[in-house]
């Protein structure tokens, strides 16, 4: 069994197209550092998701390659773009890839 020595706030999007639904997941997922935000924008939450992995990866590898911050940067705020014209196209909504599912965690 694993032990936590430290508990770090966090915070996550349910997509739900049914509210009610969304909202009852939230009251009983939410916790004095774990924070669930409601989004019915189930399409764009979930291509936000999948993109923001790849956002990751690539910064990783500029990391890892010793490109430096402003490269990183660069990465990151061109694959935010990209990811919100993807989304959009696909059906999502702007507010979406703005918010924690698309900017956040």
């Amino acid at each position: 069994m694993r032990r936590w020595t430290r508990l770090l706030p966090a915070a996550a999007v349910i997509a739900s197209e049914d509210e009610v639904l969304g909202e009852r997941l939230q009251q009983d997922l939410n916790s004095a550092i774990f924070r669930v935000y409601v989004n019915p924008d189930v399409v764009g939450v979930e291509l936000a998701a999948a993109a923001k992995n790849v956002i990751a990866l690539a910064a990783g590898g500029v990391d890892g390659l010793g490109l430096g911050d402003n490269a990183k940067t660069a990465i990151v705020t061109r694959g935010l773009a990209e990811m919100a014209r993807l989304g959009e196209a696909c059906g999502g909504k702007s507010e979406t890839f703005a918010g924690l599912a698309g900017m956040g965690t």
